[in-house]
């Protein structure tokens, strides 16, 4: 559903796909599609993919919880 959402810009559903993207939850992990996940919510206005898409990015930048994968 979030994937048919997010086909209909739906921010929201970005940023869901994103999260379960990032974790590998039901499908592959994928950090690089999981960012550009969270890009798009943001760009489509969601605040909370704003904010993640900006954490992860930071944390991709510093090593952060990502060294450890």
């Amino acid at each position: 559903w979030y994937l048919k959402a997010a086909k209909n810009n739906n921010g929201a559903a970005y940023n869901n796909l994103a999260d379960l993207t990032e974790r590998g939850d039901g499908c592959e992990m994928d950090l690089n599609k999981a960012l550009d996940y969270y890009k798009k919510s943001m760009e489509l206005g969601d605040a909370l993919g704003k904010k993640n898409y900006k954490k992860m990015l930071r944390d991709l930048n510093k090593g952060g919880i990502y060294n450890a994968l």
